[in-house]
């Protein structure tokens, strides 16, 4: 820069800078208390348009389910293999009692023959493998490509959400599946967040429910023994 012009650039009123304000911090939302995070998931739940309960054990979880089944007079399920972990024996007892339970662990292409099927499935039996108390959204886990598209969802879904799978919002599980080595295994399974109801409207603005999803959704949260 020549002298002459650092003169002139020298007497040039400057315009005032404003202050940078830094946004005010978000509290963060700290839920501690075991039994505060699932009354807040139920709730938040409840928002979204799901009906929930709580349940204590895996004895009084099969009960529930199978009294569920029984009163919406279910005879045909499709059901996530991670049933059988959540709550150990629900398919045998449900065999037991003549509810036909159609496996969602098959190759697609069977699962496209299954639905071909005249015979309808009436509910879906699935488990939530993370489940946020700050929103009320589950997170599904499929075993097979295309099966967490909108035609094997039944009209009506029951997911199991078992308490460790209950946390205070998403980024809390994120840093546990870092934490503990999951976090890339689990990004490379078919997963869905539900966060509510399928909902849309026809031509004539005629709300619909069900048509890309489960028009209602049962979760049946599951609490350790003596928890409550």
């Amino acid at each position: 820069m020549t002298d002459a012009r650092a003169q002139i650039l020298a007497h040039l009123p400057r315009a005032p800078q404003p202050e940078v304000q830094l946004p005010p911090a978000t509290p963060a939302f700290d839920l501690p208390n075991a039994a505060d995070q699932a009354s807040q998931f139920l709730q938040s739940a409840l928002a979204n348009g799901f009906t929930g309960d709580r349940v204590v054990g895996i004895g009084a979880s099969r009960l529930a389910v199978l009294a569920t089944l029984r009163q919406a007079a279910i005879d045909r399920v499709y059901a996530s293999p991670l049933v059988d972990v959540a709550v150990p024996g629900l398919l045998d007892a449900m065999g037991m009692i003549g509810i036909e339970v159609v496996a969602l662990d098959r190759d697609p292409l069977h699962i496209d023959q299954t639905i071909a099927q005249p015979k309808p499935v009436g509910m879906g039996l699935l488990v939530a493998i993370a489940a946020w108390a700050d929103s009320g959204a589950v997170v599904l886990q499929f075993p097979v490509r295309r099966s967490a598209l909108a035609y094997v969802w039944p009209p009506r879904t029951l997911v199991l959400l078992p308490r460790a799978h209950l946390f205070v919002s998403p980024r809390a599980w994120l840093d546990d599946l870092r934490s503990t080595g999951r976090l890339l295994d689990t990004f490379q399974t078919d997963l869905s967040l539900v966060s509510g109801l399928s909902a849309t409207q026809d031509v004539a603005s005629i709300p619909v429910a069900g048509v890309y999803g489960a028009g209602a959704i049962q979760i049946l949260l599951i609490e350790p023994e003596a928890s409550l």
